[in-house]
This record gives structure tokens, sequence and C-alpha cells, in this order.
């Protein structure tokens, strides 16, 4: 028997999609739904009323190449062992099955978040 992966997807206002979570019946975690290609804003740089559109419609502003990548992907890396540690995800970077905050209030009541919070307050502490 094959499990099947069960997905929502929203619609965005140009068509993407966002895939809900996979549902954890499915062995591999992976997502059935497609995810479009981010939308490029550096044509857009100059043109503060077009940038301004692009964020209202789709919910982001992306510009290829503005960081080196291999800072974005450390960046990356730091904010899953964040999310591991605290059980928000698993070794794979899964979702962990039930939601642990669907809002910043019920984050901030997550004794996991306090003490990441804490240490990253006091990381900053020390360089400054």
């Amino acid at each position: 028997m094959v499990a099947a992966t069960v997905v929502a997807a929203t619609r965005g206002p140009r068509g993407q999609t966002w895939p809900g979570r996979p549902d954890r019946t499915d062995p591999s975690g992976s997502y059935s739904e497609p995810v479009d290609e981010l939308a490029d804003s550096a044509s857009l740089v100059d043109d503060p009323g077009g940038l301004r559109r692009r964020l209202a419609d789709d919910g982001y502003l992306f510009f290829r190449g503005l960081l080196p990548a291999s800072e974005v992907q450390a960046a990356g890396q730091t904010v899953l062992a964040g999310l591991r540690s605290g059980g928000w995800v698993d070794d794979r970077g899964i979702p962990s099955v039930q939601p642990r905050a669907v809002n910043s209030m019920d984050a901030l009541a997550d004794p996991a978040v306090v003490d990441e919070l804490r240490h990253r307050s006091a990381e900053a502490s020390d360089d400054g």
C-alpha cells in the first residue's frame, strides 16, 4: 500500500500555490503541491511604486543575488537548528505533527521560543 500525501494549498493573487503541511502518513514527509519560483524584484529596484504593488500582490520582495548564498544558507541552518532544538521540526526539517503556535502570542507561550529569544538576546549583548 502506498501512502498518499494530502496537502491543502492557498492560491496567491498571481496563481502561486503555498502548500500546507504534508499528511504525516507519507513516510517521506514531502509536499505534493507545486510552488512557483519566487518573482525576482530586481527589475523594480528603481520603481518604488512597482515595489509596493509587488509587495501588496505577492506578500514578499525577492532580490536574487542580493546576499551571498553561503551566508543565506548559514542563516537558514542556524534557524533550522533552533527549530530542531525546540521540537518544532524533526531531524529532516519537517514540521512537528501538531502545530506549536498559530500566532506570536502562542509562540511566546512556548518555553523553547522564550529560551531561544533569551539566548539570542544574550549573544547580541555580548557582541555589542
